[in-house]
C-alpha cells in the first residue's frame, strides 16, 4: 500500500483536473446550461486546488533564485505557447485578409495577458497568474515573521478579490489571489497538515463554506468573476483542501486503470500547453460539418479528439526530452 504523502501523491488529482478542463471546454450549445453548472463547480475547485498543490512543493529560496526558477518553469513556456498561437493566428488572418481581427483577438490580449472579451490566451492565463504568484511568494517568504507573511498574503487575497471586477491586464488580480492559495499549500507541507486528522465537524464546515460559494456566489478567476471577494476565495480554498485530501486517499488505491490519469497529471504542464494551442487555433469547424456542435455526440467527439491530440503531443515531448537527456549523458561520459 502506498503512503498517503509521497512524491507522486498529487498526480491523480492533477490528471483528473486536466481532463476536467478539456471536458469543460468541449461543452456548449444544447449543453450550455449543463456546461455552465459544471464549469461553475470545476472553476471553484480545480484552479484553487492547482495553486495550492503548486505551493506544496515550494521551498524557501533567495528572491533572485526563486524568481529565476519561476521564469524558467512558467514564464518561458507561457511565451512559447502564446507566440505559437499568435503566429498561427496571424497566418490564418492574413489568408482571410482580416488583420484587425488578429490584432484585437490575438496580439493585444496576448500582450496584455487579458482574458476579458475575445482572446486566445485561454488556459495560459493560469500559467501567467501562477508565475506572478510564485514571484510574490519568494518575496513574502523572505520575511522572517510568519505573522507578517500571513498578513501580506491575506491582504493580497483581499485586494485581488476586490480588483477582479476591474479586469486589469497581466492577471494582476488573479496573481494576488493565487499567492494566497500558493502560500496555503506551502503551509500545508510545513505544518504537515495533510497528515493530521481533523474532527468530522471541521470537514462539514469546510464543505458548507464551499457549497455557499458555488450556490450563492462564483469563483471563476479566468472570467474575473469573484462575487464576494475574500469570502469566495476562502470558500474555494475549503473546497480545494477537501478535494486534495479526498484524492490523496483515492490515490492509495493501487488500481492500474488509474495509471493513465496519473500519467496525465505527471505531465500536466505539457498537457495544458498543448491544449491551449489546439483550443486557440485548431479548426474545429471541420469536425462540426460531420457532427452537430453543442450536442452530446458533438461534445464527446470533440473531447475525445482533443484528448488523443494532446496525449500524442505529450508522448512526442516525452521522447524528445529523453533523447536530449541521453545526449547530455553521453557528452559528459
Amino acid at each position: 500500500m502506498k503512503k498517503l504523502i509521497n512524491l507522486t501523491m498529487f498526480d491523480l488529482l492533477k490528471g483528473v483536473a486536466m481532463l476536467g478542463v478539456v471536458f469543460g471546454h468541449s461543452f456548449g450549445g444544447e449543453n450550455a446550461v449543463l456546461g455552465a453548472a459544471v464549469g461553475k463547480i470545476l472553476y471553484s475547485l480545480l484552479m484553487p486546488a492547482f495553486f495550492v498543490v503548486s505551493g506544496y512543493w515550494l521551498k524557501k529560496k533567495e528572491i533572485k533564485v526563486g524568481v529565476k526558477a519561476s521564469f524558467e518553469y512558467l514564464f518561458v513556456p507561457f511565451v512559447i505557447v502564446i507566440l505559437l498561437i499568435d503566429l498561427v493566428g496571424l497566418g490564418h488572418r492574413l489568408l482571410q485578409n482580416d488583420i484587425s481581427s488578429w490584432l484585437n483577438e490575438f496580439l493585444i490580449p496576448s500582450l496584455l495577458v487579458s482574458t476579458a472579451g475575445a482572446n486566445r490566451v485561454g488556459p495560459m492565463w493560469f500559467v501567467f497568474a501562477l508565475f506572478l504568484a510564485w514571484c510574490l511568494f519568494y518575496i513574502v517568504i523572505s520575511i522572517k515573521s510568519q505573522k507578517v507573511q500571513w498578513i501580506l498574503v491575506l491582504m493580497a487575497a483581499i485586494i485581488g478579490g476586490a480588483l477582479m471586477p476591474l479586469k486589469l491586464p497581466f492577471q494582476i488580480a488573479q496573481g494576488l489571489v493565487a499567492l494566497f492559495f500558493v502560500y496555503c499549500g506551502y503551509i500545508l507541507k510545513k505544518k504537515k497538515l495533510l497528515d493530521a486528522k481533523q474532527h468530522p465537524l471541521v470537514y462539514i464546515i469546510m464543505f458548507m463554506a464551499w457549497i455557499c460559494t458555488v450556490v450563492f456566489g462564483s469563483m471563476n478567476m479566468y472570467a474575473y468573476d469573484v462575487d464576494y471577494g475574500i469570502i469566495s476565495v476562502i470558500g474555494s480554498l475549503c473546497g480545494a483542501l477537501l478535494i486534495i485530501k479526498s484524492f490523496l486517499y483515492i490515490n492509495l488505491l493501487e488500481w492500474h486503470v488509474l495509471d493513465g490519469i496519473r500519467w496525465v497529471g505527471r505531465y500536466s504542464m505539457w498537457f495544458l500547453c498543448i491544449h491551449a494551442v489546439e483550443h486557440a487555433v485548431f479548426p474545429w469547424k471541420i469536425l462540426f460539418r460531420f457532427v452537430e456542435q453543442g450536442t452530446v455526440i458533438g461534445s464527446l467527439t470533440q473531447f475525445l479528439i482533443r484528448l488523443i491530440f494532446i496525449i500524442i503531443g505529450c508522448i512526442v515531448f516525452q521522447n524528445v526530452q529523453r533523447y536530449w537527456i541521453r545526449r547530455k549523458e553521453k557528452s559528459k561520459s
